[in-house]
């Protein structure tokens, strides 16, 4: 006990010099418990949500060879049930009734568990939580049950391209790394074998890894920093400490020949994406001077005289970005990628010696402090008035990050750049080199200058690939860099002077204006510490979606002038000044949030690129090509995504399908593009909102602005919302989906009956008394697939609920017949379910709905939501939660009974998968998938299932006849 206290004490005084921002009302302190768990604690009296996270330094880099998944296995096993909770649902089932969330992760070198609760309840979380790592019982039965969601887990992701192109890449990869293994599992790497069982296996690496010295936790809460530290003590000192030491990945990442070299990979999308990739030196202990940060900021410049700017002139490349692939603690891969055209996939190399060609100047002309200057001041601006993050984004983070910085640069440490260091940057850039680099490039078509270069598979995703070397003096640079390009000019728009208008100051938004069809909102605040604002512009225009030609020339048109602006804005974007305009079913919205002090700059920029800027015809096909892409590649998505997304596609109008608008989109020429354009914006509704740190007279500038490029030069006419297809009561419709993938999936939307607040509330607390059952029953139980959820779906405040998996397994009869059955048991769970019980679940949506925010941009955002759906009061939460509350069971019986049971306004669409009668190689699965077809078999009238959902092939047949919601 002495030596506990002695160990607080002593802690409490570093946590003194834990560096944060001025305006951080947090308190914080750093601990370390008489196992040697490292523990951070975080009190926040404001919190409505406590959150926690602990983060070990186990990986899939810690997977034994031949067992590869196994540490990813084991982060599902740990909520599946401990000696004192034994139930597998109790830690899942606790957090979802007390208004929470969880969730983990498997990285290369940690694992990271996290939840979030009510704040009322972080103590019995806490119970629940730190005894999976203290005594968890890895129960036999959901360790055979789980293997198959691991697998089902890596089935729905196995068209993935991104898992696809790395399992490509990792074939270069020196063997003997841990990186170049297969890290998620499935059942072939997790099944049992003759004298090696996998649930002996986990034990045996839950003992060998796992241990309290190599974790990290964080605890947020709303209690004193004393009572934190007690608990912590309390609830996590019983976790075993067994001393031992991280592993080290100190092999070679590429060992011999293997460089430089060329991978081409054939994707499932089509996509063209070319990526170059250098080993380096760590960074993870250089955090204090961010080497790679100074020298990815010029590399991945986009304004004028940039490698972009220049490749994009020649209409080879769409984007350009420079990072860190990923970093082993003892290697690292600088990382730059790009989208590339048609023509750019033909002209690679040379897009690399020009690449070589700006690294070079880099090199030659780049290391200038200013560079440096510009940097430091926007990390040091950002960390001065950094806003609360979410609690359990927060603690995830932190706990990650407590392995690898001091505890006082703990919250300091993304913003920190000590020093001007050209000698370090010169050692990364050094690395940059032809001979020292791996491009993969991923698209259609594998070619080769060599015919022995042969076709290969990558082992467990089945994607294409090619390898080849490549000749370094084919893509080596010219002696001098090239002559358009230049380095970036001083940035016009870092802030100067930044300050805030008041101290903690929030009003609701007033309307300023309403003049020339201009509405106009203006909200001051300054509750969050922030010195940045907002400032909306809805540029609703009668025509952007009258058609499904119209709806893509909009789209083309917001691809235009984004395209046309990028240049100018990016440095901005640099300066904290972001700028986006996006299409919607009205027309479209400028976004422009960040320091208003060159607000109007940015705005008249973008204003006067809308009317006037030149549009090009050859980046017009470029971006059409863009467009096309992306809607084909609409139907290579996750079966469950294609299934799903078909509820707002059938349901809203003006709303146009996938295959619609890429008819239209063959059609739209040059001409038919700027014919458009100039029709646009001859009638227009507009609607603004300033928020945040700005007066009413920045707020009556912008307006002005807007005032006199947009709503002068138009007529006013109204532009509507769009409307919902109100289902008659005994409507039961399906849509049956091809889709080329192994997985079936299925999506039950059942509507709700009228257009209010109760009807909201009433779907809203269905979800949150099915979805953790739902979940159990059919993901851990049935073990039908890795996803599978429940939840509201409202449709312009249309209540709804949907019941969706994606299974590698099961028919979509299958799913649909068990989803029933669980619907058909709920009123029966209702009615025993204790009074007390259906209060907590009350209290848990309503605690979701009531969330604070906790940051200035989620507030944007919802008062501009607000004014979208004509809510002068800016109260939807309130009166939700005033529905919610005055929900009772009877009324919920009535619900799940007649509603949802009886499959009232329903929508069913699905998809057969390829792969759905194929038979696993756990046998218990097999018996329970036969005895599940069996008795689905057995029950009365299952040969039509699916005959009382009349099938509908078009949205123009759903809406035949039916009215929509007023």
């Amino acid at each position: 006990m002495v030596l506990t206290m002695f160990l607080v004490q002593a802690q409490a005084a570093l946590s003194e010099t834990l560096e944060k921002s001025p305006y951080d009302t947090r308190k914080y302190s750093v601990l370390t418990l008489a196992n040697e768990l490292q523990v951070l604690v975080v009190s926040d009296p404001t919190t409505d949500k406590a959150a926690a996270a602990l983060d070990i330094r186990v990986g899939s880099g810690n997977d034994p060879k031949g067992r590869e998944g196994l540490a990813h296995f084991l982060e599902h096993m740990l909520f599946l049930g401990t000696e004192k909770y034994p139930n597998a649902s109790e830690y899942q089932e606790f957090i979802n009734q007390h208004g929470g969330s969880h969730n983990a992760f498997t990285a290369f070198q940690d694992t990271n568990y996290f939840f979030e609760v009510d704040a009322n309840f972080l103590t019995p979380a806490l119970d629940r939580f730190a005894q999976q790592f203290i005594a968890p019982t890895f129960t036999e039965k959901y360790v055979e049950r789980e293997i198959n969601a691991v697998h089902s887990e890596y089935s729905s992701k196995i068209q993935d391209d991104y898992r696809r192109t790395l399992s490509a890449f990792k074939t270069l990869i020196n063997p003997d790394h841990s990186y170049s293994q297969f890290s998620v599992g499935n059942l072939t790497t997790l099944g049992n074998r003759d004298g090696s069982l996998i649930r002996d296996e986990l034990i045996k690496f839950y003992e060998a890894n796992y241990s309290a010295n190599l974790m990290r936790l964080v605890i947020l809460g709303k209690e004193d920093i004393a009572t934190l530290e007690k608990i912590a003590i309390e609830k996590f000192s019983a976790i075993p400490n067994r001393n031992l030491k991280a592993k080290e990945h100190t092999q070679e990442l590429f060992s011999g020949s293997a460089l430089p070299k060329l991978i081409q990979v054939e994707p499932v999308m089509e996509k063209r994406v070319m990526e170059m990739n250098f080993p380096a030196p760590s960074t993870q202990q250089l955090y204090l001077r961010k080497p790679t940060h100074f020298i990815n900021n010029l590399i991945g410049h986009e304004g004028k005289g940039s490698l972009l700017s220049e490749l994009k002139s020649r209409g080879w490349v769409e984007t350009l970005s420079a990072g860190s692939a990923m970093d082993t603690g003892h290697e690292s891969l600088l990382s730059i990628k790009l989208s590339l055209t048609e023509k750019g996939l033909q002209n690679w190399k040379e897009i690399a010696r020009l690449t070589f060609s700006y690294i070079d100047l880099v090199k030659q002309q780049g290391m200038q402090s200013f560079y440096f200057d510009e940097q430091k001041q926007m990390l040091d601006l950002a960390f001065k008035f950094a806003e609360k993050s979410h609690p359990i984004h927060f603690v995830s983070y932190a706990a990650s990050v407590m392995h690898q910085v001091r505890s006082q640069h703990i919250l300091r440490a993304g913003y920190i750049m000590q020093a001007f260091d050209p000698e370090l940057y010169q050692t990364f850039l050094a690395q940059m080199t032809p001979e020292n680099v791996i491009i993969t490039l991923t698209a259609a078509g594998l070619n080769s200058e060599s015919e022995s270069e042969q076709v290969l598979q990558t082992e467990w995703y089945d994607a294409p690939y090619r390898i080849q070397s490549i000749n370094p003096e084919s893509i080596r640079p010219h002696d001098q860099p090239e002559q358009w390009f230049a380095l970036p000019e001083p940035n016009e728009f870092i802030p100067h002077n930044v300050e805030l208008l008041s101290n903690g100051k929030s009003i609701l938004p007033t309307r300023l204006l309403n003049q020339n069809g201009l509405v106009a909102w203006y909200a001051e605040d300054t509750e969050f510490n922030t010195p940045k604002s907002s400032f909306f512009v809805n540029v609703r225009t009668p025509i952007a979606n009258t058609s499904p030609k119209n709806n893509v020339m909009t789209s083309l048109f917001t691809a235009l002038i984004n395209d046309a602006l990028n240049e100018l804005t990016y440095p901005a974007t640099l300066a904290g000044l972001q700028f986006s305009l996006y299409p919607h079913i009205r027309g479209m919205t400028i976004k422009i949030s960040g320091y208003p002090q060159r607000q109007a700059n940015l705005l008249t920029k973008i204003l006067s690129a809308l009317q006037y800027t030149h549009l090009s015809a050859a980046r017009f096909e470029i971006k059409k090509d863009e467009i096309r892409r992306a809607l084909e590649n609409s139907t290579k998505q996750k079966p469950y995504e294609q299934t799903s997304g078909q509820i707002r596609d059938l349901l809203v109008a003006p709303g146009w399908t996938d295959e619609e608008r890429l008819a239209s989109l063959g059609k739209i020429s040059w001409s038919d593009m700027t014919e458009f354009r100039a029709k646009l914006l001859e009638k227009l509704d507009l609607v603004t909102l300033a928020h945040g740190n700005i007066t009413r007279t920045q707020t009556l500038a912008l307006n002005a602005l807007v005032d006199s490029f947009l709503a002068k030069p138009a007529q006013f006419v109204p532009v509507p919302r769009g409307t919902v297809l109100k289902l008659n009561p005994q409507d039961r419709f399906s849509k049956a989906l091809a889709i080329d993938h192994p997985d079936s999936s299925y999506t039950l939307y059942l509507q709700g009956r009228e257009k209010s607040y109760r009807e909201m509330a009433a779907y809203s607390l269905a979800a949150q008394l099915l979805s953790t059952g739902y979940y159990e029953q059919m993901r851990t139980e049935k073990q039908f697939g890795y996803i599978v959820f429940s939840a509201p779906i409202p449709l312009l405040e249309v209540p709804g609920i949907a019941f969706i998996i994606q299974s590698p397994k099961a028919s979509p009869e299958i799913l649909h017949t068990e989803t029933l059955a669980y619907l058909s048991k709920q009123v029966d769970a209702l009615t025993a379910m204790p009074d007390e019980q259906f209060e907590r679940h009350k209290q848990a949506l309503i605690s979701r709905i009531k969330e604070k925010e906790t940051t200035l941009q989620q507030r944007s955002n919802r008062f501009w939501s607000e004014i979208d759906r004509n809510n002068e009061g800016f109260n939807t939460q309130d009166q939700l939660v005033s529905a919610i509350q005055g929900l009772d069971k009877p009324a919920m019986l009535e619900l799940l009974g007649k509603q949802l049971g009886e499959q009232q306004q329903a929508l069913l669409i699905f998809n057969r998968g390829t792969n759905t009668s194929a038979q696993t190689d756990s046998q218990s699965d097999a018996e329970q998938q036969t005895k599940t077809e069996q008795q689905i078999k057995a029950a009365p009238n299952i040969e039509a299932v699916f005959n009382l959902y009349k099938s509908v092939e078009t949205k123009a047949a759903l809406w035949e006849g039916r009215g929509h919601f007023e």
